[in-house]
């Protein structure tokens, strides 16, 4: 039997924080157009190297500001030359007087771990997921390139949290009983231990990585942000996997991190091979949840089913937009 999605309930856009660029991305001086759904952003690092995210079409008259010009820590808007700064404060008008000028709508906007992360939605942004115990300076980062998929943003998000799937897909045994639940400040969290069972290469690494012991924490924090963070053998690593929804699809693009050793050059490596294992696993998934209509599962035969039952009520507690808005609804901050 099918159960229909409910697109108001499930489909719309969440309130959440969105990787929506590299930091590298963003050069001193630079404007990057970036979108969330139907809302429009534009990304400017000013004269000190801050970044900031504005809403993309100037308050004025709605031009694009992705052509605007970085001036101090203003851009100007290149139609009329209004300047805004990066709390949206119109500071200078040609022939005008800028305090008369409405306040152009900002995004809250964190730079960390080698990426820039905008809140986007209703509300006060919530706490940035970050892996516990270690602050970001003390991890290798690398931000992995983003890929379309014809998903809405809450199906890679219940295939990665689908025990069910871990095991006939990738080949993963579970060790002992999972835990499986909500948390408080918009969270789930699913925390399960592995033995490796499949016979590719990257399956052979793993298990030699880890001791045929891998420990896994996935953490939803609003529903956009799947925090994956794994103990394999000795070595810790996570994965940080933004859900960007847009067009007829999601954007997915992620972020790869392991503590820092005694070598620059060794954490690059070292890096590098954890984006190269995320993405050999994520990618026996790409091709087989491509245009499917991922929704509850029914009935609840097994554990499996009955743990994703939970991650579908989680997903309907959250706070959403739609994502056929005409103008954005931001809130100056």
């Amino acid at each position: 039997m099918s159960v229909a999605i409910d697109p108001d309930a499930i489909t719309a856009c969440p309130s959440a924080w969105y990787l929506v660029a590299a930091a590298a991305e963003l050069r001193p001086k630079q404007v990057l157009a970036a979108t969330v759904g139907a809302h429009a952003l534009v990304l400017f690092r000013d004269d000190t190297g801050r970044a900031h995210a504005l809403a993309a079409h100037c308050v004025h008259m709605g031009c694009h500001l992705k052509s605007g010009t970085v001036i101090g820590d203003r851009l100007r808007c290149p139609l009329h030359f209004r300047q805004f700064d990066g709390a949206g404060r119109c500071r200078a008008i040609p022939s005008g007087r800028a305090a008369e000028s409405p306040m152009q709508p900002t995004y809250p906007l964190i730079e960390r771990f080698g990426a820039l992360f905008a809140f986007v939605g209703r509300g006060p942004a919530h706490d940035f997921p970050a892996p516990h115990d270690l602050p970001a300076e003390t991890f290798a980062t690398l931000v992995m390139p983003s890929f379309p998929v014809s998903l809405p943003w809450y199906a890679p998000i219940a295939n990665g949290c689908d025990l069910d799937h871990l095991q006939t897909v990738h080949l993963r045994q579970l060790k002992e009983p999972p835990e499986v639940g909500p948390l408080p400040h918009r969270r789930f969290r699913i925390r399960y231990r592995t033995r490796v069972l499949g016979k590719r290469l990257a399956d052979r690494l793993m298990r030699r990585l880890s001791g045929d012991d891998i420990r896994v924490t996935i953490t939803c924090f609003g529903g956009s942000l799947m925090l994956v963070e794994s103990i394999i053998g000795q070595r810790r690593s996570f994965l940080l996997l933004s859900m960007r929804p847009g067009g007829d699809g999601t954007s997915l693009r992620g972020l790869v991190g392991l503590p820092r050793g005694r070598s620059p050059m060794l954490d690059r490596i070292a890096v590098r091979i954890a984006a190269w294992l995320f993405r050999s696993f994520l990618s026996r998934d790409i091709g087989v949840l491509e245009g499917q209509h991922l929704h509850r599962p029914n009935p609840l035969v097994t554990a499996g089913d009955r743990y994703v039952a939970q991650l579908f009520d989680y997903f309907e507690s959250l706070d959403r937009m739609p994502l056929n808005l005409v103008e954005p609804e931001v809130v100056n901050q």
